[in-house]
């Protein structure tokens, strides 16, 4: 028998609730669940789950919903003097704020604030081409979900840790961005944000005292479970207990005094920790793509913290798969770095003498919802010119080249809104 909140989850669910998207030029559009309808419109019973009251709230008022999405957002922390508190400040629209931003992006001084001056987020693409990119997908999974009527969007988990207080070992599970102050993230994977065939909820629950996070599914029972938890529906989400097309097997550990959880890719437990149960979903990783001028470079570093290098900026991050999941293809990424360090991108490894591989990860070809296009141009120097760079790829944001690029082509990967540094 499911617990009360689990209950309460599934009866508001049943009653439907709307999410806000954005298509690629920043419009904002609105999706319902369950009846699959969307629309450009604010609607008249425009609600959402409620992350503290875990209940149907209405909408916030149109001011409310004032993105910074597709431009550089640069906060900085500043101390105020009357409380002894840190505050949040933006540098570009003067807004402050006592938490933390999700969307915030670094800014230091020195090689840091040019490291991060020009980080963008990428923009989402329109719910028109998500729907035809979705439907896509859907008929290559006739075989895996038979009775499926619709296909539910995907939403990022952060498996978060504590920074500031790391005993005693704990996690939290979220669909929030990791605060980088108390929480740095440790792990990240895809699931599904509503019921799927063959899937199974997995409640979020949290405890205070240390703060930390349970997650349960109603088949496994916590016979040595005596701690009391909080639903968190907000960050609740939808994976497979079997192996399916693409998912990537998670294991949840328990350990006790206090009662703890852990979400882990590894095999066995670590010593002390008592395996629970296993639940599949969509492993990704985070990708940085940095530029430099003097030459002109890109690179691509892979990771949730990266330093800042001199000669080098950000341009923005996105994440990526790190197993084949439906509609995606697998991207080798290799590197020269005689002249200078540069890279080239693709569906296979070039043979050309020179090239060593760098890294590799899977990406969409056709958008889904919450997704962005990512392009990849090229430089190719002809022995009929005198163009002094030697072959490269890059990656960018538009399609729109110059100069002495060309567009070779696209794929779909979910946008990073913030850049992390290692100080």
């Amino acid at each position: 028998m499911e617990t009360k909140e689990n209950e309460k989850f599934q009866e508001e669910s049943d009653q439907g609730y709307w999410t806000e998207y954005e298509d690629e030029n920043g419009r904002k559009y609105y999706y319902h669940y369950p009846s699959g309808t969307t629309t450009w419109d604010l609607p008249d019973d425009f609600s959402v789950l409620d992350k503290s009251s875990q209940s149907l709230i209405a909408a916030p008022t149109e001011k409310d919903f004032q993105v910074t999405a597709g431009s550089a957002v640069l906060w900085v922390e500043v101390l105020d003097e009357n409380s002894g508190q840190v505050y949040f400040f933006n540098e570009n629209t003067g807004e402050t704020s006592w938490e933390r931003p999700s969307e915030m992006v670094l800014a230091v001084g020195g090689t840091e604030d040019a490291f991060t001056l020009d980080f963008t987020v990428p923009e989402v693409v329109n719910m028109i081409d998500a729907a035809k990119g979705a439907r896509t997908i859907w008929d290559r999974l006739t075989s895996v979900f038979p009775e499926a009527t619709s296909i539910s969007p995907l939403v990022r988990i952060n498996v978060l840790e504590p920074l500031a207080d790391p005993k005693p070992a704990r996690q939290r599970f979220t669909r929030q961005e990791a605060d980088e102050v108390d929480w740095g993230t440790s792990l990240v994977f895809f699931a599904f944000t509503e019921p799927m065939p063959h899937s199974e909820r997995l409640l979020v629950e949290e405890n205070a005292h240390p703060r930390r996070s349970r997650l349960s599914m109603a088949r496994v029972k916590f016979q040595r479970d005596i701690s009391k938890w909080h639903a968190v529906l907000s960050d609740s989400f939808f994976g497979f207990p079997q192996h399916y097309q693409g998912a990537s097997e998670f294991h949840v550990d328990w350990s006790s005094g206090p009662d703890r959880y852990m979400i882990t890719r590894e095999i066995l437990p670590t010593m002390g920790w008592k395996r629970q149960f296993q639940f599949y979903a969509y492993a990704a990783n985070k990708f940085h793509v940095l530029q430099s001028l003097k030459p002109v470079a890109y690179k691509i570093v892979k990771g949730y913290y990266i330093p800042a290098e001199n000669g080098w900026k950000c341009l923005f991050g996105f994440y990526a798969f790190e197993d084949q999941v439906p509609g995606s293809n697998k991207y080798y990424v290799q590197f020269q770095d005689d002249p200078f360090f540069r890279i080239r991108m693709g569906v296979a490894r070039s043979v050309h003498l020179g090239w060593k591989d760098c890294l590799e990860f899977y990406a969409l070809d056709v958008p889904i919802v919450g997704t962005t296009r990512i392009s990849v141009h090229y430089n190719v120097r002809s022995i009929d010119s005198e163009d002094i760079y030697p072959e490269q790829h890059k990656l960018a944001l538009t399609t729109h080249t110059s100069g002495m690029w060309e567009h070779l082509f696209d794929f779909y990967a979910f946008p990073a809104y913030s850049v992390e540094l290692c100080l």
